[in-house]
C-alpha cells in the first residue's frame, strides 16, 4: 500500500481508529529501533542509488562523522584507506545488479581505532511497481572473530612449520641411524657368508637386534603410517611363549629400571597365532613397557596367556597408577599420555598404545583396557585368533659347555635377557670359566642344586621374583656363594642396596668385560680349589 492509499484510507477513518493505527505502527517502529539496538550493529540506510542521504544516527554515532559528511558517498572516508575503493565498487556492483551486498571492511571509530565489520545491504522494493524504494544495511562488528582467526591461522602455520620441523628432523635422524646400521647388516651378511662353522651366536644377536633397531627407525619416520596400519605384515605361525619372552628381553631394562617384579604365566606349549613375529613382539613389549613406566618402582607386573574360546588372550597387568575415567576411552588414541609427575617424567611419544591398537587390529585381533581408576593398576589384553596349525615349540637349547680344568670356577649367569646372558656366559668360557645360564629364579635355583656355583651373576630385574629375592634363595641354598649383581641402575643408593641384600659386588649394564675378569680373578686366587 502506497502512502496516498494509506492517506485516503485514513480519512475514511474515525479519529480513534486512525489514532490506534498510528499508535500500532509507532510500537512497530519502537519495536524494532528496540531490536537494532540489542544487536549493537550499527544500522544505516541508503537510496535507490546507493549514495547515503538522511538521517544516519548509528553510523555517525559509531564514525563521529556529521550528516553533511556522509552524504553521497562521503561514508567512505570514514573505511580504512585499503578497504575504502574495493568496497565502494563492490557496493556500486550490488546496486546496479540489485542483489545482496555482503562484504568485509575496516572502519574508523570515532576515536580513531579502525575495527573490523562484516557488511549486510538489502535492497527495500516497492510491491507495486518492483522497484527499489532504499537499501537498509547494517556494520557487525567482527573484530574478535578476525583477532581468533588471526590467532588461529597463526597457530596453524606454526604447527606447520613445527611439523615441517619434525619430519625434517626425523628424515635427518634416520639418515644418522641408518649409516652406522648398513655397514653392521652388511657385515653380518659377510660373516654368515665367509662363517665355515655355521652362523654363530654372536652374529645371530648383531642381525636381531640391528634388525630391531631398523624397525623403530622405520616407526619412528612414518607415524601416520602406523596410525593409519599401513604397515606390511609378514605372518608365520608361532607359539605365543617365544613371543612373549622376546617382548620380556625387549621390555627387560625398563622392568629393571623400576625394580619390578615380572611374573609370567604363558603356557609354553599349546598356544599358537599367525602373526608378524616381529610386530606382535613389539605389541607385547609396549605393553611391559608400558606397564613399567606407569608402575612405581618395587611394583608387580605380570603377563598371563590363555584360550577363550577361537582365541588366545594375552593379558599385561600392573599395580601402576591406574588410568582415570576420563582418560580410558581416549588411552589408545594417539599422541595421548597419562598426567606425569614432574619427579617421574618418563617421556615417550604418546605412539605405544595406538601402535598396539593399529597392530592388533591388522592381525584380526583386538586390544582393549581395564582399571578401576587412578592408583588401582590397569590391564591391558590383546585378543588373537588362534591358528590350528602345529609348530615346534620350546626354547632354544644352549650350547653345551666344554668343561675347563677342574680347578677353574663354575660361574651361574641369571639374567631373563637371553642374549645378554648368553654373550656372559660364552665370554665367561674364553675366560676359562666352567658357566651356565637360567632366565628366571625358579630355574637358577634348579641349576644351582645340581651345578654348585660359586659364582653368581644376578640380573636384578628378573621374572617371578627379583634379584633380591633369588640372592637370599641361592645363599640359603648354598652358603659360600659369590653374589654379583649385574644391573641398569649405577648410582650409590643402588649399590648400597645390593650391598645390603649381600652381595659381593655391583656390576651396571653392559658389563664391562675387564672389570669383571679382573674381579673373577681376584676371586679366584683369594678361594682355593673346590
Amino acid at each position: 500500500m502506497t502512502a496516498d492509499q494509506r492517506s485516503a484510507e485514513l480519512e475514511v477513518l474515525t479519529i480513534g481508529e486512525a489514532a490506534a493505527i498510528r499508535e500500532q505502527e509507532r510500537r512497530i517502529a519502537d519495536r524494532y529501533r528496540a531490536l537494532v539496538k540489542a544487536t549493537g550493529d550499527v544500522v544505516w540506510t541508503n537510496s535507490p542509488t546507493g549514495e547515503m542521504s538522511g538521517p544516519q544516527p548509528d553510523w555517525c554515532a559509531y564514525t563521529g562523522q556529521t550528516e553533511e559528511e556522509t552524504k553521497g558517498y562521503g561514508w567512505a572516508s570514514a573505511v580504512h584507506p585499503e578497504d575504502a575503493q574495493p568496497t565502494i565498487l563492490a557496493w556500486q556492483h550490488a546496486v546496479k545488479t540489485r542483489t545482496m551486498f555482503v562484504f568485509e571492511h575496516r572502519v574508523r571509530r570515532r576515536d580513531g581505532v579502525y575495527r573490523w565489520f562484516a557488511i549486510r545491504a538489502v535492497p527495500v522494493l516497492d510491491e507495486q511497481h518492483g522497484t527499489i524504494r532504499e537499501w537498509v544495511g547494517l556494520h557487525r562488528d567482527i573484530e574478535e572473530d578476525k583477532a581468533l582467526a588471526e590467532r588461529e591461522r597463526a597457530a596453524r602455520v606454526a604447527a606447520e612449520e613445527a611439523s615441517r620441523a619434525k619430519d625434517d628432523f626425523l628424515a635427518m635422524l634416520g639418515h644418522e641411524l641408518r649409516n652406522p646400521l648398513a655397514p653392521i647388516a652388511t657385515a653380518v651378511h659377510l660373516l654368515k657368508l665367509n662363517s665355515q662353522d655355521g652362523i654363530t651366536r654372536e652374529v645371530s644377536v648383531i642381525e636381531r637386534q640391528s634388525q630391531h633397531i631398523a624397525r623403530l627407525v622405520d616407526d619412528l619416520l612414518d607415524v601416520s603410517r602406523i596410525a593409519s596400519g599401513k604397515v606390511v605384515l609378514h605372518k608365520e605361525t608361532i607359539g605365543v611363549a617365544a613371543l612373549v619372552a622376546a617382548a620380556i628381553e625387549i621390555a627387560s631394562p625398563a622392568i629393571e629400571n623400576g625394580r619390578h617384579t615380572l611374573v609370567v604365566d604363558v603356557p609354553k606349549h599349546g598356544l599358537v597365532v599367525d602373526v608378524d613375529r616381529g610386530r606382535m613382539t613389539q605389541v607385547f613389549a609396549n605393553l611391559l613397557a608400558n606397564a613399567a613406566k606407569y608402575t612405581p618402582a618395587d611394583g608387580r607386573i605380570s603377563i598371563t596367556a590363555a584360550c577363550e574360546g577361537p582365541d588366545v588372550l594375552i593379558s599385561v597387568e600392573d599395580t601402576g597408577v591406574g588410568i582415570s575415567d576420563e582418560l580410558l576411552p581416549r588411552v589408545f588414541d594417539l599422541f595421548v599420555q597419562a598426567r606425569q609427575t614432574l619427579d617421574r617424567s618418563q617421556g615417550g611419544l604418546g605412539l605405544g598404545l595406538a601402535l598396539v591398537k593399529n597392530l592388533a587390529a591388522m592381525h584380526g585381533g583386538t586390544v582393549s583396557a581395564h582399571s578401576l581408576g587412578r592408583g588401582h593398576g590397569s590391564t591391558f589384553t590383546v585378543r588373537l585368533p588362534r591358528s590350528e596349525v602345529a609348530v615346534a615349540e620350546g626354547s632354544p637349547s644352549l650350547p653345551s659347555l666344554v668343561a675347563a680344568e677342574a680347578h677353574h670356577q663354575r660361574v651361574l649367569v641369571v639374567d631373563d635377557n637371553a642374549d645378554g646372558a648368553d654373550m656372559l656366559a660364552e665370554a665367561l668360557k674364553h675366560l676359562g670359566y666352567r658357566a651356565m645360564v637360567a632366565n628366571d629364579g625358579p630355574e637358577a635355583l634348579r641349576i644351582a642344586g645340581e651345578f654348585a656355583p660359586q659364582v653368581a651373576l644376578l640380573d636384578i630385574g628378573l621374572p617371578i621374583m627379583d634379584g633380591y629375592e633369588l640372592a637370599a634363595r641361592l645363599r640359603a641354598q648354598l652358603p659360600n656363594v659369590t653374589l654379583v649383581a649385574i644391573t641398569g641402575y649405577g648410582q650409590e643408593r643402588d649399590r648400597q642396596r645390593t650391598r645390603s641384600a649381600g652381595f659381593q659386588a655391583h656390576l651396571t649394564k653392559p658389563v664391562d668385560l675387564e672389570e669383571l675378569a679382573s674381579f673373577l680373578a681376584d676371586f679366584s686366587l683369594a678361594r682355593p680349589p673346590q
